[in-house]
């Protein structure tokens, strides 16, 4: 291996770890979503015409009433909220969860073959290191 090569490699190598440090925060993102999915799915399913905590944002919450445990507004995108059914509102959120998980799957993916690549050319780095030794 030349110097030249040596170096495009070096720079491979820097290009595919910053890839792969922008997937891992990707994956923590999406895995955050999923988690928050999970259970606001869990609060609907739970939810009755009982007193209860709202958010307001920031930590800090308020009682409050539900009047119909069968109306939500849901943001569907773009600034855009839409009132929906109880059924209506988990199918949503169903369809969403499924969504991140296959965007999690094909991350996971991506994922082992960046390690991959990054380990042979590594692997080759380090081969070159030596031999100039």
């Amino acid at each position: 291996m030349q110097k030249k090569e040596f170096q495009e490699k070096i720079l491979i190598y820097q290009i595919l770890e910053s890839r792969l440090n922008s997937l891992l925060k990707q994956k923590e993102i999406l895995s955050q979503k999923l988690l928050e999915i999970s259970q606001t799915l869990q609060t609907l399913n739970e939810i009755n015409e009982n007193e209860t905590f709202f958010s307001l944002g920031s930590g800090i919450f308020s009682k409050g009433k539900i009047t119909d445990p069968n109306k939500f507004l849901v943001f569907i995108g773009s600034n855009t909220s839409i009132e929906m059914e109880k059924s209506e509102a988990i199918s949503f959120l169903e369809r969403r969860k499924e969504e991140i998980e296959k965007a999690l799957n094909e991350i996971a993916k991506e994922e082992s073959k960046l390690i991959e690549q990054l380990n042979q050319i590594s692997k080759e780095i380090s081969k070159f290191s030596q031999n100039v030794q």
